[in-house]
C-alpha cells in the first residue's frame, strides 16, 4: 500500500513539472530568426586569403531605447584583431549600444564570422511582448576599397579611411510582437557608421558606397510564434 502511495506521489510530482515546462515553453513561445548570408563575391582577398565582414545584431525598444545585443562576431565581441588592440571604425554604431548595455557578455552572443549561410534565433522576453522593436545590423569589412574610399586618398582629403576601406552599414527593421502573427520583416538599409570610428551616428547619405551595400547576399528576419 505504501509503495502504491508512493508511485501516486510521484506521478503527481512528475505532472507538475511537465506542466511547469510546457508553461516555461509558452512564456518562450516567441522567437526572431535572422539568416545572414555572406556575398563572397564583393569580399576582398589578401594574401592571407579572404578577408570576412565582422558583424553585430542588436534588438532596441522604441519606448526606451534600451538596447541589447543578440549576436556579434568574435573579432568585434572580445576585440581580438591583428595588430591592434582595437577597432572603433569596425562597428561604431554597436560600439554605443556594448558601452552602454548593462551585463553585455560576449561569452553569450559571440562566434567566429561563418563562410557562408548563418541563422540566429532569439527567444523575444516576455517584457518586451507589447514593445515596438527594432532589429539593427550592422556589417563592415577592412580593405574594401572603392573609388571614393580609396586606399590612395591621404589624411584631410575626402575619402579618407585608413585601412578600414568603406564604412560599415546599417540595416533595420521594425515591428511589434503582440500585433503580428509570424510573418518576414524587411530590413532596410538606413546609413552607415562613421570610416574612421570617430563618433557613433548612422550617416543616411550611401551615395559612395557600392560593394560594401552587398556584403550579404541574404538577410532574412522571421518573427516566429505558435
Amino acid at each position: 500500500m505504501l509503495a502504491a502511495k508512493h508511485r501516486v506521489v510521484l506521478l503527481i510530482v512528475a505532472g507538475l513539472l511537465l506542466l511547469t515546462c510546457f508553461a516555461s515553453a509558452q512564456e518562450q513561445s516567441a522567437y526572431l530568426q535572422i539568416e545572414l548570408e555572406i556575398n563572397k563575391d564583393v569580399l576582398p582577398t589578401k594574401i592571407w586569403g579572404t578577408n570576412y565582414p565582422s558583424y553585430a545584431v542588436w534588438v532596441v525598444d522604441a519606448a526606451d531605447g534600451r538596447a541589447i545585443t543578440i549576436y556579434v562576431s568574435k573579432k568585434l565581441g572580445y576585440d581580438k584583431w591583428f595588430g591592434t588592440k582595437s577597432r572603433p571604425s569596425a562597428a561604431p554604431v554597436w560600439e554605443a549600444v556594448r558601452a552602454n548595455e548593462p551585463g553585455y557578455n560576449p561569452d553569450a552572443v559571440s562566434s567566429a564570422t561563418p563562410k557562408n549561410l548563418q541563422t540566429i534565433t532569439w527567444p523575444i522576453p516576455n517584457e518586451l511582448m507589447n514593445k515596438e522593436l527594432s532589429v539593427f545590423i550592422e556589417a563592415n569589412c577592412s580593405f574594401q576599397y572603392n573609388d571614393f574610399y580609396s586606399k590612395d586618398a591621404k589624411e584631410g582629403q575626402p575619402g579618407y579611411c585608413e585601412f578600414n576601406g568603406q564604412p560599415s552599414v546599417i540595416w533595420k527593421a521594425t515591428f511589434t510582437p503582440a500585433d503580428a502573427q509570424s510573418t518576414e520583416l524587411t530590413p532596410t538599409l538606413i546609413g552607415h557608421g562613421h570610416v574612421l570610428g570617430l563618433d557613433h551616428k548612422i550617416d543616411p547619405d550611401l551615395s559612395n558606397l557600392t560593394s560594401a551595400k552587398q556584403i550579404f547576399s541574404k538577410i532574412e528576419i522571421r518573427y516566429l510564434r505558435p
